[in-house]
């Protein structure tokens, strides 16, 4: 009897150490929105060679929506790793050299006690060369229910502009709307961008006409030195 008796204590101790933890009950709700704390590398850093980084968050996520809601332009494949509230990102290949990326975090995932979520997405520039596009297009969404759209942005110097078929062809640069309707694309060359708003509900990247809503800026974007649009 006695055996059995610290058994059952010792599997006790074992089940709430593996417990998530859990908030202290009573006390005022939670009105924090989460947000990225802290990055390896820092923004806007140059000559970047290292086959991973770092988000540190201000508060526990839930762990898979933000991994769905993390994008790069160019793309590379990546691999997800969390410790706590940091997650590390891996890239599988190689990446460009003397390239300018975009890690971007969207706007539809939220932490993991008060399912509060941010208010708008986050991006993180880097450089695998010593100089970082700086063109940048900054807006806003306007609709009845704007949170969690994508922007699409699509470079027409390297595409046909008479042709381009979003139905097809996915853009080269996208980041997500937040709460408050806001949006940023950077780390953008010179030339000249098309821009659309889509929900993207299959998440693919792409404008599925029975299913999406669509929206589009009145005219194309060029971008010059250090020129920064708002539309």
């Amino acid at each position: 009897m006695k055996l059995k008796n610290v058994c059952i204590l010792i599997l006790a101790i074992i089940v709430i150490s593996c417990a998530n933890p859990q908030p202290p009950p009573g006390g005022p709700k939670d009105y924090t929105r989460p947000d990225v704390v802290e990055s390896y590398p820092k923004n806007s850093t140059l000559n970047f060679s290292d086959k991973k980084i770092t988000l540190k968050f201000n508060k526990y996520m839930n762990k898979s929506e933000v991994i769905e809601n993390v994008f790069i332009s160019p793309d590379v494949p990546l691999g997800f790793d969390w410790s706590g509230k940091e997650l590390t990102i891996e890239f599988k290949e190689d990446l460009q050299e003397n390239t300018t990326y975009t890690l971007s975090l969207g706007t539809n995932y939220s932490d993991y006690y008060a399912r509060n979520k941010p208010a708008e997405g986050y991006s993180l520039i880097f450089s695998t060369g010593n100089i970082i596009d700086k063109g940048q297009i900054i807006g806003k969404l306007f609709g009845d229910k704007t949170d969690g759209a994508y922007i699409f942005c699509y470079n027409l110097s390297i595409l046909d502009k008479d042709t381009l078929n979003i139905c097809t062809t996915k853009p080269h640069y996208f980041t997500q709307v937040g709460s408050n309707g806001r949006f940023k694309i950077q780390a953008l060359k010179d030339g000249e961008y098309r821009v659309f708003a889509i929900t993207d509900l299959y998440s693919n990247r792409l404008y599925d006409a029975q299913t999406d809503d669509f929206g589009a800026f009145t005219e194309d974007i060029k971008l010059s030195k250090d020129s920064i649009p708002f539309v």
